[in-house]
């Protein structure tokens, strides 16, 4: 038997955390437990539940894989979902700037976590979606690594890099909740709009810590859901944060005629506890003296050029309003950003 390792990464069952078993090539098998997780174009799909996308949509993105560039199969994608010509059009724009909000959301990872950074070690990033964070965590670190639990972006991802000739870089099909690595393997670790959409919060936020390396940083936005300063930014639409939960989908449903399920964003009194209940339970677990730190960033407004949009030009005008709010306002900012350290 032999240990999918794919270069230095060694991969594990999610369900038993074990080494799979790489003995035959189209698929990774758990020696503990039977389980065979398929591998497609080189990703290993290592979710617990049935595959969704193994139909015309991920048959035709491999069947064009060679011959399309990144804009074209991202365009292929776009035409499976179904969306109106201008939705599509600005997620098209969206993901063709990718390589550059990738290397920004980089810049402010590092930033964050100051001299401490590894980059002689691995990055990760959950939910990486069609790539352009991997794409620029690869430039900085050895080896980067993306997850997400949509096979046909992780598809598209690959093709980016390829497109950059970047080698370093290796894709899995998992979920957030059961990462399929072993513990500290990942000096440092990001996920952008990915906490609120997932079911179970606090094992994201686990599973996440359990795989930082000591002296790590693991670093994720959660959009507030007590923003006063925008609508909810995945429907657009003012005030659905204020509601009970049980009432959300039919206020949605009311004023924009679209479902709202899969989406649970935090208050940031929700967010805290979560990471106190958390990271203090691996602490107890761990029975040790010093445990995990982090903080929870977030700015009401923030000082700009007055040329932008309302806020920016009343910070411009008057800078001690900014003050005023970002110390007062903090619960109603419009998201927050979480840096989680692992001690050494």
């Amino acid at each position: 038997m032999s240990v999918k390792t794919f270069n230095a990464l060694t991969l594990l069952c999610p369900l038993c955390r074990v080494p799979l078993d790489d003995s035959i090539a189209t698929r990774c098998v758990c020696p503990r437990c039977a389980r065979s997780f398929p591998i497609f174009h080189g990703i290993p799909d290592l979710r617990s539940e049935p595959d969704e996308y193994s139909g015309e949509e991920l048959a035709t993105l491999l069947a064009r894989f060679d011959e399309s560039s990144l804009e074209d199969l991202i365009r292929l994608r776009l035409s499976f979902n179904q969306m109106p010509a201008d939705v599509a059009d600005l997620h098209l724009k969206h993901e063709l700037v990718g390589n550059e909000r990738g290397a920004e959301r980089t810049e402010q990872i590092v930033r964050f976590a100051g001299d401490a950074v590894d980059f002689s070690g691995i990055a990760l990033d959950i939910g990486c979606g069609m790539g352009g964070m991997v794409h620029a965590l690869a430039q900085r670190f050895a080896w980067a690594v993306g997850i997400d639990v949509a096979l046909p972006d992780l598809i598209i991802a690959q093709k980016r890099c390829q497109e950059a000739g970047l080698d370093n870089v290796t894709f899995i099909c998992a979920s957030a909740e059961a990462l399929p690595f072993a513990d500290g393997t990942f000096a440092m670790m990001n996920a952008t709009d990915v906490v609120e959409h997932v079911p179970q919060q606090r094992l994201f936020l686990s599973e996440g810590y359990r795989v930082l390396q000591p002296g790590g940083y693991f670093c994720f936005n959660s959009p507030n859901r007590y923003n006063i300063f925008g609508p909810e930014p995945h429907v657009n639409l003012w005030g659905v944060g204020f509601l009970p939960r049980a009432w959300m989908p039919a206020y949605v449903k009311l004023f924009k005629g679209m479902g709202y399920t899969g989406k649970r964003l935090l208050s940031y009194l929700e967010l805290r506890a979560m990471l106190h209940q958390t990271l203090g339970a691996d602490k107890a677990r761990n029975g040790t003296a010093s445990g995990p730190s982090f903080q929870i960033l977030g700015t009401a407004i923030r000082a700009s050029s007055a040329r932008k949009g309302w806020k920016h030009r009343l910070a411009f005008r008057y800078p001690f309003l900014v003050d005023l709010a970002n110390r007062f306002l903090k619960p109603f900012v419009p998201q927050y950003e979480v840096v989680v350290s692992k001690p050494r």
